[in-house]
């Protein structure tokens, strides 16, 4: 994490659920926050926790005055994309990050 950067941690019981991180947004634009990462362990996928983290970082952004969001995901992690569509994000960029020796395709989705 750089300075300036935020994050949630989400617990159930004892135990870290997931996370989120975000912060400004790292290209110059019209969207001025990003979330970075957004996690959760695989037993806490489908109960609603995910759209928890998204919204505290956007009431987060918002309390800050933060305009826009953009957030990306690899191409084929089809539940984040998905996630992301039914959240209101649009796909507005793709790019390519290399992981392991590997070219992934990423998308970038905004918010207003």
């Amino acid at each position: 994490m750089r300075s300036g950067d935020n994050i949630f941690v989400l617990e159930v019981g004892r135990e870290i659920a997931g996370y989120a991180t975000w912060g400004s947004a790292r290209s110059r634009g019209q969207y001025q926050g990003e979330i970075y990462e957004l996690y959760l362990a695989p037993i806490y996928q489908g109960l609603g926790f995910g759209e928890l983290l998204f919204e505290a970082c956007r009431h987060a952004m918002d309390e800050r005055r933060i305009k826009g969001l953009i957030c990306w995901a690899l191409s084929d992690n089809t539940p984040a994309i998905d996630f992301y569509w039914r959240r209101g994000g649009r796909p507005i960029a793709k790019a390519y990050d290399r992981i392991g020796g590997a070219k992934l395709e990423k998308v970038a989705f905004a918010w207003n």
